[in-house]
């Protein structure tokens, strides 16, 4: 017969391990249609807020942009309060902005918490979804 407090070590153990797997899942190995990176150092930049945080990089002329626009705002208002949501306008020849600060490549794009960079390439609105779905992973949110 198991007893009590050994039980309750083999189900903290395993919860440990299965929280400890979520965190170090990162960037998935393969994606289609959107890239993730993680970075070496996290950058930053003056709008950078403190706390857990998603910024999403986009530009007003861009169509793939306005396509993932009421995707991504869907998305922003699910967000639980403690994770902040900063919008940038990308702004490559800006050396002082945040588009440069983070190595925005492409948009739209997103920034979680300093620690990875989740750009869509596709106009396939299934890989826009997907991209999302994988920014709430890495934000430890619900997509």
């Amino acid at each position: 017969m198991t007893s009590m407090p050994c039980l309750r070590r083999v189900v903290a153990a395993l919860m440990f391990a299965a929280a400890a797997t979520l965190a170090e899942a990162g960037c998935p190995e393969v994606t289609e249609g959107f890239t993730c990176r993680e970075y070496d150092q996290p950058p930053r930049h003056a709008s950078t807020p403190a706390g857990r945080y998603v910024m999403y990089f986009y530009i007003e002329t861009c169509p793939h942009c306005q396509d993932a626009r009421p995707k991504v705002d869907a998305w922003r208002k699910k967000l639980p309060r403690e994770i902040r949501y900063v919008e940038n306008i990308a702004k490559w020849r800006d050396r002082e902005g945040a588009a440069f600060a983070y190595r925005i490549e492409s948009v739209p794009s997103f920034v979680i918490d300093g620690k990875y960079l989740v750009a869509i390439e596709s106009w396939d609105p299934a890989d826009t979804d997907a991209a999302i779905a994988l920014v709430s992973r890495l934000a430890g949110v619900k997509p």
